[in-house]
């Protein structure tokens, strides 16, 4: 054995010194970061069966070497066609050195045990255990298929093997080849020894497949957690790798899905698939160079495990699409987020890692919309973001219209006009202006990380700009079905009580959009439970003692279509509209047995006001001082006196409106204008039109009532004192006056709501309601077939 050792170790040495200046003089081609096109798994404590079919006869063209050493088998068939990297074989052959090659080609020479998956001269090989190995007394090389036609397994065993520097083990190894599924499984024995592998194994095994690429190879690591690499051919020698490679160890490789575009690019067209075979979320998809046409993903469902773009490849995720990588994007072509308008986007979600450069894509309208946006990748420069011919930002004066938001100037940071030297910060938002509608594009490595530890301050207002930094959607509140969302509990400890929402620029409205749990403004149909990709938004810090702000990868979810709403929640609401010229101003009071008529956190929202000489807002029942946009309410039908409040301009003609969602039948809120006496019905469609004076400065003029009035479907009008109320103390009644003919009704309320009195009333002057109320003060509401008049009264009893 001697004369044999010297004999591989000279060899050994020659080829290593051969394959460095090989590869020293040989160009990488191709792409050889996929590797072979498998997906990898494996598992633990399987069962092991041992063959008892006859070993295979192994052949030797060199009398130095002994059969048992470096035999190689004839062709075998395998017995059904299978597909090894798309390509179909049909035979194999086995080598003493632990491996299956499908190469028919492949010939007896001296250096099989020379172990490397990048070898330009052996190809096609499938190796659970390669090494320069021997066959023990007894050994040999086995297989046998099972099985009925077209689900036939071939298994062949390696039984009996040693190493060629000694050790006296036993090693025992199977692979698997499945007929139809084109799975390959490679199955481990018991060694038969206790001595560690490293002392005998020369330079170290090698686990893995290789195909017929020049140099594409999966090598396997085995280890605590068996993993894979497509880059790194390191032999396998460490302590203990017997440890791992044991008695019921199972590694499968699952065959990934290769695109075609043989019918057009549409990803889920089964037939632009290799095998006419989508990629599921246990398949890898392979995007391969040279393709008339390449994906495009303008819809639901497309998933893969890992995905692989080779040079040159593409792939889009155009508006309305989405596309889950379970695994990890490797790519070196072109990975495309496309947007078509504001109110539809692409969306990707990468839930493994990746370093793959990216094209994301948000549409937004132009000048004068100014616009709140995120970068989604990392290694995006702001200047060549704000200069690029395609992004068109608006300029004036040299200046370029992005900007940062400084929360210690409660203003926005000087616009550039020369290079900053910085890049898009990841989690951080940005006002930008775009000269016409179009697209923005953000160039660089999608981002793939949590982005937590947001810093957020309150020098000043405490008004901290942050932004998505996916390329998905990300859930905002408690009813997104993602994992996590924005206003988890953790974040909203960091937000001031009174603002935990999520507050989002509308270039439309000229408004602050709010998200909360409660569902939002300006509308109740709002509902956004999710913030785009590419979307900034502001939140407000508690205090300035180092808050911070998490943003989570487990917060990502597909939302594409629709920009400010999702979903179909409902809570009873009054939307209030103040309108004065151009201007426009919204409030919203919302209704659910779980609040409260103090401050509800994260459902009560204080107002952001945009527009500094025009807004409408409320105070809370249970006043803490602050001015509210969201107000949540107990669901109890009660009669809630809610001051309403607006900053305006003296003298400028204002008028109010609302819009009534889900108010039950009978519950008719009325605007009490103190300053004028008046009540006016908030019907749906209904407006209150008054001049804005300094009496109005104050929160005590403009109340909003809730109340239990009956109301019709007909126009309810206002009229000139229809009925003229005449409290009589001493007596114990109040007297009404008609002076119309048609009969009504008069109800008499407290301040709580609560009806304490209900009247016939007639024309003429013998209305008399009899009351045993306390003192206080009390409205009486008398309503006609079109008629609605109310009176607030002093009951001095």
């Amino acid at each position: 054995m001697s004369l044999i050792y010297w004999k591989k170790q000279i060899i050994r040495y020659y080829t290593l010194v051969l394959s460095v200046l090989t590869f020293i003089l040989i160009p990488i081609t191709g792409f050889a970061q996929t590797g072979p096109c498998y997906n990898f798994e494996y598992s633990t404590g399987q069962s092991y069966d041992t063959l008892t079919t006859s070993y295979i006869p192994l052949l030797v063209d060199d009398v130095d070497f002994i059969t048992e050493d470096e035999g190689l088998s004839d062709p075998i068939a395998i017995g059904f066609d299978f597909v090894f990297n798309y390509q179909t074989y049909t035979h194999f052959k086995v080598c003493a050195n632990g491996f299956v090659t499908l190469n028919d080609n492949l010939v007896w020479d001296t250096e099989l045990w020379w172990n490397y998956l990048d070898s330009y001269s052996r190809k096609l090989i499938l190796a659970p255990l390669w090494d320069d190995l021997v066959l023990n007394t007894g050994g040999g090389i086995r297989y046998q298929t099972s099985g009925t036609t077209g689900n036939r397994i071939l298994k062949i065993e390696f039984n009996k093997l040693t190493f060629f520097n000694g050790g006296n083990f036993q090693l025992k190894f199977q692979v698997w080849l499945y007929e139809g599924s084109n799975i390959i499984e490679f199955r481990y024995g018991d060694d038969g020894s206790i001595l560690a592998w490293r002392n005998y194994s020369d330079s170290g095994i090698s686990i893995g497949l290789n195909d017929e690429r020049d140099t594409s190879f999966m090598n396997i690591i085995p280890g605590p957690v068996h993993t894979y690499s497509l880059t790194d051919n390191t032999e396998t020698l460490f302590l203990n790798m017997e440890d791992y490679v044991n008695e019921g160890l199972v590694y499968k490789f699952t065959p990934v899905s290769r695109w075609q575009g043989t019918t057009g690019n549409n990803w889920l067209a089964q037939a632009n698939w290799e095998l006419n075979k989508l990629p599921s979320a246990s398949e890898n998809a392979l995007i391969s160079a040279g393709k008339i046409n390449y994906p495009i993903i303008n819809g639901s469902g497309a998933i893969c495990k890992n995905l692989y773009v080779e040079t040159d490849g593409e792939v889009t995720v155009t508006s309305g699409g989405s596309l889950t990588v379970d695994g990890d994007l490797v790519s070196i072509g072109s990975v495309t987020v496309s947007a078509s308008s504001e109110s539809s986007s692409g969306s990707l979600i990468v839930n493994g890692n990746t370093n793959s450069d990216i094209i994301f894509e948000k549409y937004v309208s132009g000048d004068p919309k100014w616009h709140l946006v995120s970068s989604p990748v990392v290694g995006q420069d702001v200047w060549s973001w704000a200069t690029s011919t395609s992004n068109n930002i608006k300029v004036n004066t040299s200046k370029y219209g992005i900007a940062a938001y400084i929360e210690s100037n409660d203003n926005w940071e000087n616009y550039p006009s020369s290079d900053p030297g910085t890049d898009f910060a990841l989690g951080k938002g940005y006002s930008t202006l775009r000269a016409t509608d179009g697209v923005i594009s953000f160039s660089g490595a999608i981002n793939t990380t949590d982005v937590n530890n947001i810093p957020i301050s309150s020098q000043n207002q405490g008004w901290n700009l942050i932004g998505n930094p996916f390329t998905s959607a990300i859930g905002a509140t408690n009813a997104a079905s993602s994992s996590d969302y924005l206003l988890s509990t953790t974040n909203v400890d960091n937000l001031d009580p009174s603002y935990a929402g999520i507050y989002l620029w509308d270039p439309t409205s000229g408004e602050y959009l709010i998200i909360n749990n409660s569902g939002g403004l300006p509308t109740e149909t709002l509902n956004q439970d999710y913030i785009q990709s590419g979307q900034g938004f502001f939140v407000r810090a508690k205090d300035n003692s180092s808050r911070t702000f998490n943003i989570t990868r487990a917060m990502q979810q597909h939302q594409t279509t629709v920009p400010f709403k999702s979903g179909d929640k409902h809570w009873p609401a009054i939307k209030l509209n103040a309108f004065s010229g151009d201007d426009q101003s919204s409030t919203v009071v919302r209704f659910n047995s779980d609040m409260t008529t103090s401050l509800d956190v994260t459902f009560d929202a204080g107002i952001f006001i945009a527009n500094p000489d025009f807004a409408l807002f409320t105070k809370l029942v249970d006043d803490n001082g602050v001015d509210f946009a969201i107000q949540c309410l107990p669901d109890d039908n009660s009669n809630y006196l809610i001051p309403v409040g607006i900053d305006a301009a003296i003298g400028n003609e204002i008028t109010l409106s609302a819009e009534l969602f889900d108010i039950p039948d009978g519950n008719n809120p009325l605007l009490e204008d103190r300053i004028a006496g008046k009540f006016v019905s908030l019907n749906s469609g209904n407006s209150y039109t008054f001049t804005f004076s300094d009496k109005y400065k104050n929160s005590s003029s403009l109340f909003l009532h809730t109340n239990n009035t009956e109301i019709t479907q007909n126009q309810i009008i206002e009229t000139e004192k229809p009925f003229i109320i005449i409290p009589n103390s001493a007596n114990g009644f109040i007297r009404v006056v008609s002076t119309i003919e048609k009969q009504a009704v008069a109800k008499m309320f407290d301040l709580a709501g609560r009806t304490v009195a209900i009247k016939k009333i007639e024309s003429g002057n013998n209305n008399l309601i009899y009351i045993s109320e306390p003192p206080g003060i009390y409205i009486i509401h008398i309503r006609t077939e079109v008629q609605n008049y109310s009176q607030k009264i002093f009951w001095k009893r």
